[in-house]
């Protein structure tokens, strides 16, 4: 009797493990194929000529994505192939992450194509468009067309948001770093604009109103825009023209902004030393850079 349960044992265990395979591989396999066929799609749509491009394929890409990041899943799947053409950050608790790629129009303007996944409120999937291209936002001196390379979660409130860092450039010799905070609300993302000071959203560009903070300077500058976590402060470099007149050499100032009562205030700006910035010159630019 000992025996043939032995004998019994082996067959029931292959049973379990196959039923287990079969609830867990066949998602995870529909998602690899997936990834598989946006990294094609992706791949044809950047190697097409601009107008066959932008007049067809891109529109289609998005939409694709749009929809199949909906799908169950996917938020927590890692888009390994897709990963190697494009940006891809993921907060730490799961919930948000961004998308972005530069589309690759002509001339010096990288206008970049962002998307935000996330879980909603009511628990579902959803994908936004992060940097719809608007002429007139272009015009008025927006950044919001920027890749996003890292990305914290912040309690504000007592409410989870999210600080992405990012990077562009809209040509003229110029390059810029964007820092936008996120919230979800019901069934959509939202910029945090109140989470800046007024009056510290703007550095080295004009002093437009803004949602987010962005530091615009030369190409060739160093930006160093970083965030402490533990301190919750952004820091960067910033590049004071005198009078917004760029053929001067700027003032360079160590710039700190801190979170405090929910705001993102100015706290330290001090001015760089001859040594600093010939020090700041020697350093090795980002892997982001224009």
């Amino acid at each position: 009797m000992i025996t043939i349960i032995m004998n019994l044992k082996t067959p029931i265990l292959t049973l379990i493990v196959l039923a287990t395979c079969l609830t867990s591989c066949a998602p995870k396999a529909k998602l690899t194929k997936l990834d598989q066929s946006l990294t094609r799609n992706y791949v044809t749509m950047m190697e097409a000529s601009p107008e066959i491009r932008f007049d067809s394929l891109a529109p289609l890409f998005k939409n694709r994505l749009k929809t199949e990041l909906t799908k169950p899943g996917t938020l927590k799947y890692p888009f390994d192939s897709l990963s190697e053409k494009l940006f891809n950050v993921t907060t730490d608790d799961g919930k948000f992450r961004i998308f972005s790629w530069d589309e690759q129009d002509t001339g010096n303007w990288h206008h970049i194509a962002v998307f935000g996944q996330f879980k909603t409120e009511t628990g579902r999937v959803a994908v936004q468009e992060l940097s719809p291209f608007s002429v007139d936002e272009m015009e008025g001196g927006g950044y919001s067309d920027s890749y996003t390379y890292e990305i914290h979660t912040l309690t504000i409130d007592g409410k989870p948001h999210y600080l992405a860092l990012g990077s562009g450039t809209h040509g003229s010799g110029f390059k810029h770093q964007v820092v936008q905070i996120f919230k979800i609300e019901g069934d959509s993302l939202t910029r945090c604009g109140s989470c800046f000071e007024e009056g510290s959203r703007s550095f080295g560009t004009e002093k437009y109103s803004y949602d987010y903070l962005v530091i615009e300077v030369r190409r060739g500058d160093y930006i160093d825009l970083k965030f402490n976590s533990e301190t919750n402060e952004i820091t960067f470099n910033e590049y004071v023209y005198p009078d917004y007149s760029y053929a001067k050499e700027p003032q360079i100032n160590a710039t700190t902004l801190k979170l405090v009562d929910g705001v993102f205030k100015t706290v330290s700006s001090v001015k760089l030393s001859d040594e600093q910035v010939k020090d700041l010159q020697e350093k090795e630019k980002p892997a982001v850079d224009w």
